[in-house]
């Protein structure tokens, strides 16, 4: 299963999702609060706000130059995220 695809907003829940604070007890719990697990958490969020930024600065051009048609294209076209689970 490879990354997973969706709206900014998808995206931006899922990235919440890998730091929510409750998932630090749960990893705790599970004996895998190691600094390794931590790091994989801390790339997961770097890797999916990547291309949040990137679509945002399209945004941001796009409604520079009046091109609300891109916006909306823009504002739905996935964006890859999440994992990267081995297929």
């Amino acid at each position: 299963m490879a990354k997973e695809r969706g709206t900014l907003e998808a995206c931006l829940s899922k990235t919440m999702h890998h730091v929510a604070p409750h998932k630090i007890g749960l990893m705790a719990a599970a004996g895998a609060l190691t600094a390794s697990e931590m790091r994989y958490r801390f790339q997961l969020v770097t890797d999916d706000l990547g291309p949040v930024i990137l679509k945002i600065t399209k945004i941001r051009n796009a409604v520079e130059n009046g091109d609300l048609e891109a916006v909306k294209n823009l504002l739905n076209e996935d964006v890859e995220f999440g994992h990267n689970w081995p297929e």
